[in-house]
């Protein structure tokens, strides 16, 4: 049963204006680690770069918006320097088409998640329209990755998470507006218990196998949602069970991410429409505990490591979206523990979110840009950036040593073919 137990660590929080933190106290405040920003760069000049998770080699994947390919969202991979896009053409499995070569247009929510082996998972749409499909890629023997695309049948199927024992947490929209979570392995679908409603999606599966997600509690299938975050996990004979972690008297809850110790984090929403509130949440031992926020009313998590460090966005005094990062009770924004400034075309920088965080430590983390070039136009974009603690008393030694290996990387790959599609 669920205790409705809330820590309060992190509601009463202040503002230093010595440091720039918003945290409990300034002894707290003092202990986050700072961070060397490293810039991902771009692809094919695309303004809009945005990571979305990392693994515990560093290395990075997302979306960029390619006008090579109309406009669209585009999958990509970033490692030691180096961002390639992920190919479109794969071999599909299931559906039309099952057993050929299909090439997407290459829209769609794309890459999502990559395991220490280097595998990838994502979704992306096959034809114009609704027509996603759960897609893996897995590096071959050239240094180039070979997709595999899944259907299963009904409108559209995706896989959203990847262990490093090569499950997969995701979903299935069966039919127009039902959607069920899934545990896919070895191509063998498991559909995730339910509490009956419309839409129920699993987002997030830790080495253990446990997945988190979210699930609509009406019990109805009327087209009407109410959310709260749901884990779900084996029993002795190897069934899923599903235990709801209901909203702890919000009105809806959303678990985002579970980590290799049974750690889940989330999101508790109070209220509906343009007013309501937001809360980033860490839920452990059946209890709920508030990881605070920036000064604002609105704010997520993305993503916790072994370690319990949680990283996500806040809202601040402003309304402006910040990227944070939250420890033991206390949370800052991570722009003010950077040591070097963030510049596009010598526009700021402002970390909006940060969506992963390794077992390292290292943080991938976005942000928005925006100037006036000298024909008077406004620029805008997005950024994506590698955060890497400074050791204490060393601000400049780690960065370097990082450009060093950048370098060498890609003379050993000048020349190579990158991605290889099969």
């Amino acid at each position: 049963m669920l205790q409705n137990k809330f820590s309060r660590l992190g509601l009463a929080l202040t503002v230093s204006a010595t440091l720039g933190l918003v945290n409990s106290n300034s002894a707290t405040a003092a202990s986050f680690k700072q961070y060397q920003a490293i810039d991902l760069g771009t692809l094919n000049n695309s303004p809009t770069v945005t990571g979305a998770a990392i693994n515990d080699v560093s290395q990075i994947v997302g979306r960029y918006n390619s006008a090579s390919i109309n406009g669209f969202n585009t999958g990509f991979i970033w490692e030691n320097g180096v961002m390639t896009g992920l190919p479109l053409t794969g071999f599909k499995v299931g559906g039309p088409n099952d057993g050929a070569t299909v090439t997407m247009p290459g829209r769609g929510g794309l890459s999502r998640s990559i395991n220490n082996s280097g595998k990838i998972v994502g979704a992306g749409d096959e034809l114009p329209g609704s027509t996603d499909r759960g897609l893996l890629w897995a590096p071959d023997a050239t240094d180039g990755y070979d997709l595999t695309i899944y259907e299963f049948g009904g409108v559209e199927s995706y896989f959203v998470d990847i262990n490093n024992k090569d499950q997969i947490a995701g979903s299935h929209i069966y039919a127009p507006g039902k959607r069920d979570a899934i545990h896919w392995e070895n191509g063998h679908r498991t559909y995730l218990p339910s509490l009956g409603g419309d839409l129920n999606l699993g987002v997030a599966i830790n080495d253990s196998g446990k997945i988190v997600g979210y699930l609509d509690t009406d019990g109805a299938d009327n087209g009407t949602n109410t959310y709260s975050g749901a884990l779900w996990e084996k029993d002795a004979n190897g069934n899923y069970i599903l235990t709801n972690l209901g909203t702890n008297g919000a009105t809806q809850s959303f678990a985002r991410e579970i980590n290799s110790v049974g750690q889940v984090v989330g999101q508790l929403v109070n209220g509906t429409g343009s007013t309501a509130t937001t809360s980033p949440f860490l839920w452990q031992n059946n209890a709920f505990t508030l990881l605070g926020s920036l000064g604002g009313t609105k704010g997520d998590v993305a993503n916790i490591n072994k370690e319990g460090q949680v990283v996500g966005y806040s809202t601040n005094t402003s309304n402006q979206e910040l990227a944070f990062i939250w420890h033991d009770g206390a949370i800052a924004d991570l722009n003010t523990l950077l040591t070097n400034n963030l510049l596009v075309d010598g526009a700021n920088v402002v970390l909006n979110r940060a969506t992963g965080i390794n077992n390292k430590g290292d943080i991938v983390a976005y942000g928005n840009y925006s100037y006036t070039d000298a024909q008077g136009l406004t620029k805008t974009g997005t950024r994506t950036y590698l955060l890497k603690s400074v050791p204490e008393g060393n601000t400049t030694v780690g960065l370097l040593a990082f450009g060093a290996v950048g370098v060498a990387y890609q003379l050993k790959r000048k020349g190579q073919k990158v991605t290889k599609v099969k």
